[in-house]
């Protein structure tokens, strides 16, 4: 996933790069949600 993120062929694919972010942002959501409790 985060090797994907940083490939060129990522950025030209902005369906991909979408779900990549928003599988990131999902990830350190939990995360952090983790950490408060």
């Amino acid at each position: 996933m985060i090797t994907n993120f940083f490939s060129n062929d990522a950025w030209t694919d902005y369906d991909d790069l979408a779900r990549t972010l928003m599988m990131a942002v999902d990830a350190i959501i939990e995360a952090e949600q983790e950490t408060a409790e």
